[in-house]
């Protein structure tokens, strides 16, 4: 688990590190858990620069909107019901 962790601490910009932090504190909120997933594990692991984060969670995500958005967060993009959501941080970055 050290290793994971120097990995985000070292290898995420400062925007992608407050994207994760909001999403932590949103978490803690609404009482879920998220899980690191898709290409920014395979890129942090494999030591290429992490473009996007992606997240899965335990639950329905939508108990995530309305804290989110109270965060400062917005919702950039949603096709349909079961899709995922794009989200935008105040650094303009987008984690999905």
């Amino acid at each position: 688990m050290p290793d994971y962790i120097y990995l985000l601490e070292n290898r995420l910009s400062a925007d992608q590190q407050s994207a994760l932090r909001h999403l932590r504190e949103v978490a803690l909120e609404v009482g879920t858990i998220l899980f690191l997933t898709g290409d920014a594990v395979r890129d942090l692991t494999s030591g290429h620069a992490v473009s996007d984060l992606e997240v899965a969670m335990h639950g329905n995500a939508l108990k995530l909107k309305k804290t989110i958005e109270k965060s400062g967060g917005k919702v950039w993009a949603k096709t349909k019901p079961a899709a995922p959501f794009i989200y935008v941080f105040p650094a303009r970055f987008a984690l999905t």
